[in-house]
């Protein structure tokens, strides 16, 4: 039942939802057909009133989410088209909700076809296209590579994406097929768009608050390489992993990175070493050997 700040449709709404995320992957292809494109169109038309109610949120962000994840088993090409577009529906009106969601649904419904070679060809051509129409989008990229690229906790989407499609338009075997047209296409689109961002913020001109953004987002991408690099030191040996971390300044809290020098004029005294800082790095970084830590 809706609470006390869902307005008196939530309940009706969250059911009709729920009905048509359970009919996704009903037995008949029509059925199937139909349930997604009126959700897309509810996404669409109505993305502030579905926001307004937080039980009814919940059903997007949750349930309508869980529905998109099951499609790939289908194997059916016009179901995944269609639960792609609605999601590039979701991602355009609902952008501030699905952060987490988002990570979840480009890993499993963009990238897992496209890096599975037993994905039929027709498979991957489709998700090609979608992922070409979140790319044209001027906010998309630029939303994966400061949400996820840069964040300590997030695998870096952005990079994998680039570097998929970099791959992927290459004709290895010297024939050049669809998927690797759709490929370049879409790395095309997301350069337009970069542009396009970029032209938009030059002639708009940029605020004190978008440039600290910036120099914040470079530094913890700075931070995230280097545990990267500290984490395949630690990888193949647990004693160089530290020195790494040591030098690179990683097991130093913040404000202890210059220490003071000692009294008489001799070596500066050694930098802390934080126990936070170094259980910071076990947990964050995903690359790290689990094994290696014990």
């Amino acid at each position: 039942a809706g609470g006390a700040d869902d307005p008196p449709w939530a309940d009706a709404v969250s059911a009709v939802i729920e009905m048509l995320v359970g009919l996704m992957d009903a037995p008949s292809e029509p059925l199937r057909t139909h349930a997604i494109a009126l959700l897309h169109a509810t996404v669409e038309d109505h993305s502030k009133a579905l926001m307004a109610s937080p039980q009814v949120r919940q059903v997007v962000c949750v349930s309508l989410v869980a529905g998109l994840l099951r499609v790939p088993a289908l194997e059916e090409p016009a179901a995944l088209a269609g639960a792609l577009s609605l999601f590039r529906a979701m991602y355009v009106n609902l952008r501030g909700e699905l952060r987490g969601q988002t990570e979840v649904v480009i890993s499993a419904l963009y990238l897992a076809p496209l890096e599975d070679k037993n994905s039929p060809e027709v498979v991957k051509e489709v998700v090609l296209e979608g992922l070409a129409d979140l790319c044209a989008l001027p906010a998309f990229l630029a939303d994966l590579y400061v949400n996820f690229d840069c964040n300590l906790s997030s695998p870096n989407l952005f990079e994998r994406s680039a570097k998929l499609l970099c791959k992927s338009s290459f004709p290895v075997s010297g024939v050049l097929t669809t998927s690797h047209l759709l490929s370049f296409a879409a790395l095309c689109r997301g350069l337009d768009a970069i542009c396009l961002r970029c032209d938009g913020a030059a002639s708009a001109g940029a605020d004190a608050a978008a440039h600290a953004a910036a120099e914040q987002a470079t530094a913890d991408k700075l931070v995230k390489r280097r545990y990267a690099a500290a984490a395949d030191h630690f990888n193949r040996d647990v004693k160089k992993g530290l020195q790494f971390l040591q030098a690179a300044g990683l097991l130093t809290p913040p404000g202890s990175e210059a220490a003071p020098a000692a009294v008489g004029g001799g070596a500066p005294a050694p930098a802390v070493r934080c126990p936070k800082m170094l259980a910071r790095f076990f947990r964050l970084t995903q690359s790290l050997d689990k094994r290696s830590v014990g």
